[in-house]
């Protein structure tokens, strides 16, 4: 029975160090993780003037608000303000 004890608890900590593995490889690059194009992002991630932040922030909403809910693009458009405001929060705009 001992030896039963000792395999569940081997086995639970190597399910608990993959999940932590996972975890901290979500951690990384959060470009690789969006929808929509990469190259967006990679640009959002060059622009340091918050004005130009801000009309981008602007365009992406106004895009989302004209496509309904579940629309594909919608979900994009969201996705590019977000990152945008999480670019703009980092530079302290």
């Amino acid at each position: 029975m001992a030896k039963w004890t000792w395999i569940c608890i081997v086995l639970g900590l190597v399910i608990g160090f993959i999940g932590l593995g996972v975890f901290l490889a979500s951690l990384g690059d959060n470009t690789s993780q969006r929808i929509g194009d990469a190259s967006v992002y990679q640009e959002i991630d060059s622009i340091t003037d918050c004005s130009v932040l801000q009309d981008g922030f602007n365009v992406a909403m106004d895009n989302a608000e004209k496509r309904q809910p579940g629309d594909k693009m919608r979900d994009i458009s969201l996705d590019y303000a977000g990152y945008i405001n999480d670019r703009m929060i980092t530079l302290g705009c």
